[in-house]
């Protein structure tokens, strides 16, 4: 946990340049030894080259035939003697087939070309293709296995040289148990540095959360706290006041303490919620109804301001299975979050409309907004759009987040549409029931 805390204050920056340079060190030190392991496989296949044109020297000489057509070619061309297109062909093909039965024995499966050619001139004398451009392969591949031929033309007057294509793609697949594992393993180091960071990110901004949320619930919690206090004192020190005054004390005193006994509800809700244990009494309801009863406290206080709320509801169908309190405290949220982000004079409008069996209800406002970087992030508990001052808006950063676990609960959901100084539309959905329906739901 210490060591998590100390973590959390390094700069993101340093810990991705970290990573980086991490794993470019990790793929730096891979490389090379797979490249080490290409070469050890080039050297090794030069060797089985020359295996390959030994036992090709040894397979011509032990066939009678096929020797008898090589030198009889060789001979012709030694002399300068016509050569016609079947001794050609008999001797190339001949070639191909030493050269392909040879090669499988030794386990290389490449496509190649070949050629015949004279040790003192290296002249070409028979080769599988028209025009060579790289001699000095057959040169060097065969400079340790000469095919020696016996008879008038005397040994090692003339070599055979093959140039096998596609080598580095053999390499790769006698290294690919090295290529495979340095993949994996750079994979998963990535993944897992990946998580670390998100982990990390994730711990720093839950630590901001936190803080805020401490912050938030300390303010909120001081002032009704401040003036119950303050009312009792006042309340205490009046020997001869009327009646009717010590009333009124008394009504803001169990105000206050009503609002500080919504804060602490609101808080053990959402924890109820979260452990899907706080009960739920559902009931076939008009929400029209219920949504002009729990804009009643947020009205006066909106025209206190000379603002309005004007209401649109146009569902002709307006019933549905709710917990009514809750509902309210839905609806109740979100004019509440509409009036504090809305300059005064504030002007709400609440419509609603039916779409597919189902309920639309709006809350439109001509706020401050929302910018689009935040929009996915104010539904989060105890997340609070940034204003400048923290404590200008009230509120501990769970009434939005509040609204969507109770709509999930309901069967609903809720998103939103805003821009930016233009004002936040929050659209909530939520199924129709039937208003000839009398079952009560309760869970």
């Amino acid at each position: 946990m210490k060591l998590l805390k100390h973590l959390v204050r390094i700069p993101l920056s340093s810990i991705i340049l970290l990573v980086i340079f991490a794993l470019f060190s990790l793929t730096v030190i891979q490389g090379y030894l797979l490249y080490v392991q290409i070469n050890v496989q080039k050297k090794a296949f030069q060797f089985k080259t020359n295996d390959i044109l030994l036992e090709i020297h040894h397979s011509v000489e032990d066939d009678s035939l096929a020797s008898a057509i090589l030198i009889n070619y060789l001979w012709h061309k030694e002399k300068g003697k016509d050569i016609d297109d079947k001794l050609r062909d008999n001797a190339l093909k001949l070639l191909q087939h030493k050269i392909d039965s040879v090669s499988l024995e030794f386990g290389v499966d490449l496509p190649f070309n070949y050629a015949i050619f004279h040790t003192t001139g290296g002249e070409f004398v028979l080769s599988s293709i028209d025009k060579i451009k790289e001699p000095e392969k057959y040169y060097k591949q065969s400079i340790k296995a000469g095919w020696r031929i016996k008879g008038t033309l005397g040994e090692g007057k003339y070599r055979i040289g093959i140039n096998f294509k596609n080598e580095f793609l053999y390499f790769l697949q006698q290294t690919k148990f090295i290529l495979v594992i340095s993949i994996i393993l750079i994979s998963l180091l990535s993944f897992s540095f990946y998580v670390v960071i998100s982990s990390w990110r994730r711990q720093k901004q839950l630590a901001e959360l936190k803080n805020d949320f401490i912050n938030n619930l300390t303010h909120e919690l001081k002032t009704p706290i401040f003036s119950v206090s303050l009312l009792h004192n006042v309340i205490d020190k009046m020997n001869g006041e009327t009646p009717a005054k010590v009333k009124k004390y008394l009504r803001l005193l169990q105000n206050e303490n009503q609002k500080l006994k919504e804060r602490v509800e609101k808080v053990l809700d959402i924890t109820l919620m979260e452990n899907e244990s706080l009960p739920l009494d559902f009931e076939k309801t008009d929400v029209h109804q219920l949504i002009r009863e729990a804009c009643q406290l947020i009205e006066f206080l909106i025209e206190q301001q000379n603002g309005t709320i004007k209401y649109d509801l146009q569902a002709s169908n307006s019933y549905c299975l709710v917990d009514q309190v809750h509902f309210k405290g839905i609806i109740y949220n979100l004019v509440d979050n509409a009036r504090k982000y809305t300059p005064e004079p504030a002007q709400i409008e609440i419509y609603s409309k039916n779409q597919d069996q189902k309920i639309i209800i709006g809350v439109r406002d001509n706020g401050i907004g929302i910018e689009k970087s935040q929009i996915e992030k104010i539904f989060d508990k105890f997340y609070r759009v940034p204003t400048g001052d923290l404590h200008k808006v009230k509120g501990l950063g769970l009434g939005l987040s509040y609204v969507k676990m109770m709509l999930e609960a309901h069967h609903g959901k809720i998103w939103i549409q805003s821009k930016y100084m233009q004002g936040s539309e929050f659209i909530i959905e939520m199924p129709n029931s039937d208003k000839d329906e009398t079952k009560n739901i309760t869970s």
